[in-house]
């Protein structure tokens, strides 16, 4: 398969963790060329020559105008998302996007129509979704280890200091907990419960003083009875565990489900209720210590080198679901 260059929009802090899985030689068959950044070029210069990049472009414009720049990876803040991915459509170029893809449904709605009329790729990044102990947690549910699975119980909340993550606190930037955090657990309830119908929700808002929800609460029912929790801050602090509860056993995903570098699958014979000790796995799967990012990384290469232009595993379709509920939440 023909080597995937990659090149960065936006080399900010999640860039860096992105940029870092190249560094270490975890991507074979892709390569980073270079990054740009459109509001202070030297920054790009900078970030660069940190990671050892041949390639530093003066703008966007420049980037797109490079004939072997095969896939763009787009994590300016959220509010740029959709103007970049416009600008990477127009250019015939492919497209890994940071979450959220879009602020709102329609505009997600709109880059899925470009994106199919020009044959490119595009994906949110959700690397969560391609991690080993996610893919365990769906390997054991798939062979019914845990029978049918009944509910979900996820948290990802974190202190976020306003001073040290400005655009976290910026309504105009589209920060917030639920858009920050909240899309991780909003894709793996989706992931999990696939197929069921959301019957009704319940949610509460706490905002902070900028206007953005400090923390966000959802609970949701689907149809057979099937439910889910989210709680989502950036506000306080939690374990930030995923709990994937089944007919018969369940499964633990954390702490911080979103780097799922451990996953606990519990199964019969259960501990008494009043038993002072925990519940001990049956099995535990713990994944090689390493950055996250290439799994994603080499998904989307794959799709680009497939001519595809979405991914069978973050599908367009969720991620609209997940923007439009999203929306909906904050809206109200």
């Amino acid at each position: 398969m023909k080597l995937c260059n990659f090149a960065i929009m936006g080399p900010g802090r999640i860039a860096e963790k992105f940029a870092g899985v190249f560094t270490l030689g975890l991507v074979p068959g892709a390569r980073l060329l270079g990054a740009a950044s459109n509001s202070d070029p030297e920054k790009a210069r900078v970030f660069a020559a940190a990671h050892h990049l041949e390639r530093v472009y003066k703008n966007y414009p420049e980037l797109l105008a490079d004939p072997e720049v095969d896939i763009v990876y787009i994590s300016t803040t959220n509010e740029k998302h959709y103007e970049c991915c416009r600008q990477c459509i127009a250019a015939g170029k492919h497209m890994l996007c940071e979450k959220p893809l879009t602020p709102t449904a329609a505009e997600a709605r709109d880059l899925e129509a470009r994106a199919k009329a020009a044959g490119v790729f595009l994906m949110e990044g959700l690397w969560t979704r391609f991690l080993p102990g996610i893919q365990k947690a769906s390997e054991w549910i798939e062979k019914g280890r845990i029978g049918e699975v009944c509910a979900m119980s996820l948290s990802i909340c974190s202190n976020r200091d306003p001073k040290e993550f400005v655009r976290l606190y910026d309504k105009a930037m589209y920060g917030g907990a639920l858009r920050d955090f909240g899309v991780y657990g909003l894709h793996m309830i989706r992931h999990f419960l696939k197929g069921k119908s959301l019957v009704k929700n319940a949610v509460s808002v706490v905002p902070s003083e900028t206007g953005v929800d400090l923390s966000t609460f959802i609970s949701l029912e689907y149809e057979g009875g099937s439910h889910a929790s989210l709680q989502c801050s950036i506000g306080f602090e939690a374990q930030n565990n995923a709990f994937i509860y089944g007919s018969k056993g369940y499964i633990r995903i954390g702490p911080w489900f979103i780097a799922a570098m451990k996953a606990e699958l519990f199964t019969e014979p259960f501990i008494k209720s009043n038993a002072p000790e925990d519940q001990k796995p049956s099995e535990i799967f713990i994944a090689p210590l390493s950055p996250g990012f290439e799994h994603e990384i080499l998904h989307a290469a794959l799709c680009v080198g497939s001519g595809w232009t979405g991914s069978p595993v973050v599908t367009m379709e969720d991620t609209i679901a997940v923007i439009e509920f999203t929306e909906k939440v904050l809206r109200e």
